[in-house]
């Protein structure tokens, strides 16, 4: 965990738990819910499907051990029926699913059919530790069994100080913890954390877990571990939870982690690690009234963050998810209810492929957009609202939950700066306008305005400038360039753009300022590109044969965004009109390529980068309608 990670988690420790569980037994309400109250919920996709029907099992199960082996997922037990009183019957199966191939491998069964123990492999072989036996109500157990990978046969190991079910098992080298879960009473959650070196004969203790609870998910995280969701009590009435605590060994300690976006539990099995976090596929949130979940979560770990993936083609709880080659395969487990009767596994992409998000409320083309805070802002034509997005939870705010703007209107360039949203020029009563969005209070203010009713300007930030480049005033275009710094009373005018442009694409390396494509002032699209050095105060462009002209002319991309040295131009509008075409720019090689394309053609969008991600939110296709798509694209670096 990098420092700059371990700060943000240290400074989240104190969530009032307490008050939660309070809350929750006085109105049946997690009070921590602030962002899924806040966010609306959703049942399922609204957009088309990136996932791809890849096998099917002969044993369809839930709350089975899932631990990961190379491009393999171990299965071990679980629950793989219900009986005719509704109650879950176990089942004692092991096999090997390889992720690459789909195939599935038996291996010795366990020695009795188990549920909610916890696993994890160690070399050569697989612990598996306490657990409710046989069907359900199994009682708890304190047995430990050690499965040979290379033998295919099981042994007894040490067992646990008490009976123990539901707790998770983690590996730190040849030192297993153990922690959490529930008494035999299969509802009085545990505090109890023990340790084992492997080759010694009995467990021992270790810091007590912060907050009681079982069907949480571990994950091993640098040198520690994490216990991410869960559920207090079991047996009859679980509050799920959306707490997270990380362990760090060196100090024998345990922490506040980033909490879930909402209260998630039964995602055990369906946790896999990735890029240093994981991805968490389903799951149950009943705090917000959904009993089984289609949501895909990543925990960026170098962030401290959660972030919203997309949703699954059915939702699931106490599924199973294993991630080879950047290719998440997910499914089984339970779709409805308890009831384990899903015997299907999807595949889909996580990288270098456009992915959609949950639909805005409606459709918004001359989309300007922005993200702060681990919220999406947007404006543009057709509406005076501003829309919010939560990046973790994956909802769009209903239209009230932002205040109105001042000045509505679309066709406004918007930028995360100062800690603010900023809301540059746009058309009607907003053109020229200065519009700045406090997201800590809520509140809209109207800072400087331009010295132009500026709409369609292209916008980028150098040194704690924002730059406002080019645009149509009263139905010209300009080459107008102004830019301002937090506190200041007024814009400063800088050495106009060499030619006039509107709709264009800007973006900053860090040291200058670009300026691709866009509309002279005879409403031609334009390949050229501008280059603004703010220390020497001067201009180079293609014309002078300073820079490499644009694979095609184009316009209205939203913005020029840059990650990892490289600007990407997303779509937009060439002669021909709306394009799928996505291009990267080396600005030190003076290179392009091509990217990939967009799923379908798109002008007028706003590309946002979000960490790693980029963002694109709204536009239009060649049917000149405005769409409602949020995409995204995670690139792989």
């Amino acid at each position: 965990m990098s420092e700059r990670a371990r700060s943000t988690w240290l400074a989240m420790l104190g969530v009032a738990v307490a008050t939660a569980v309070a809350g929750f037994i006085a109105g049946n309400r997690w009070p921590l819910q602030a962002v899924g109250d806040l966010f609306r919920s959703s049942d399922a996709a609204t957009s088309e499907s990136p996932w791809t029907p890849y096998v099917t099992t002969d044993l369809p199960r839930y709350e089975n051990l899932a631990i990961a082996s190379g491009d393999s997922l171990f299965l071990l037990g679980g629950f793989i029926a219900l009986d005719a009183e509704g109650n879950a019957l176990a089942t004692d199966r092991v096999e090997i699913l390889n992720l690459r191939t789909g195939e599935f491998e038996r291996r010795s069964p366990l020695p009795m059919p188990l549920t909610h123990g916890g696993g994890a492999r160690v070399r050569d072989s697989i612990w598996v530790v306490g657990g409710f036996v046989g069907d359900h109500p199994g009682p708890t157990t304190d047995e430990v069994w050690v499965y040979s990978i290379v033998d295919d046969s099981w042994s007894a190991g040490p067992s646990l100080p008490v009976d123990r079910g539901g707790g998770q098992l983690v590996a730190l080298g040849d030192t297993l913890h153990f922690f959490g879960g529930y008494l035999p009473d299969r509802n009085t959650g545990s505090t109890d954390h023990w340790r084992l070196v492997i080759g010694d004969s009995a467990w021992t203790p270790s810091a007590d877990f912060p907050l009681p609870r079982g069907h949480f998910t571990q994950l091993r995280l640098d040198s520690g571990f994490l216990a991410i969701g869960g559920n207090i009590g079991h047996d009859p009435l679980p509050v799920d939870v959306p707490a997270v605590h990380w362990f760090d060994p060196s100090e024998a300690t345990w922490v506040a982690g980033p909490e879930l976006p909402f209260a998630i539990s039964h995602t055990e099995p369906a946790t896999a690690p990735y890029e240093g976090g994981a991805v968490m596929v389903g799951g149950r949130s009943r705090p917000t009234g959904r009993e089984n979940l289609d949501d895909v979560l990543f925990l960026d770990s170098e962030l401290g963050r959660w972030v919203h993936l997309g949703r699954l083609s059915v939702p699931f709880l106490g599924g199973t998810a294993g991630i080879f080659a950047d290719t998440l395969v997910t499914g089984m487990g339970a779709e409805t209810g308890n009831d384990p009767r899903n015997a299907q596994l999807w595949k889909r992409p996580l990288r270098n492929r456009w992915l959609r998000l949950d639909d805005l409320p409606h459709g918004i083309d001359g989309v300007g957009a922005a993200a702060r805070n681990g919220t999406l802002y947007a404006v543009g034509n057709g509406t005076g609202r501003t829309l919010a997005y939560s990046i973790a939870s994956g909802r769009w705010a209903p239209d009230e939950a932002v205040d109105t703007r001042p000045w509505a209107g679309g066709a406004a360039a918007v930028e995360s700066w100062d800690g603010r949203i900023a809301v540059v020029g746009g058309r009607l009563g907003s053109a020229g306008q200065f519009q700045i969005f406090e997201p800590e209070a809520g509140e809209w203010r109207v800072g400087p305005t331009l010295p132009e009713p500026l709409a369609h300007v292209a916008t980028a930030q150098v040194g704690g400038r924002l730059y406002a480049l080019g645009g149509v005033a009263e139905g010209t275009t300009v080459s107008s360039v102004y830019s301002i710094a937090p506190g200041e009373p007024a814009w400063t005018s800088h050495t106009p753009l060499p030619g006039p442009r509107s709709h264009a694409a800007a973006g900053s390396d860090g040291r200058r300022v670009f300026v691709f494509g866009g509309r002279d002032e005879a409403g031609a699209v334009t390949d050229d590109v501008q280059v603004y050095d703010p220390i020497e105060q001067r201009w180079t462009t293609t014309a002078s044969g300073d820079w490499e002209t644009m694979p095609e002319p184009r316009a209205e991309q939203g913005r020029a965004v840059f990650l990892d040295g490289e600007f990407w131009l997303i779509g937009g509008e060439s002669d021909s009109g709306a394009t799928r075409a996505v291009d990267l720019f080396n600005p030190e090689t003076m290179t392009w390529r091509v990217g990939p394309e967009l799923e379908s053609p798109r002008a007028g969008g706003a590309p946002v980068l979000d960490g790693d991600r980029i963002l694109l939110v709204g536009g239009r296709a060649d049917s000149w309608e405005p769409t409602a798509k949020l995409d995204y694209i995670w690139p792989k670096r």
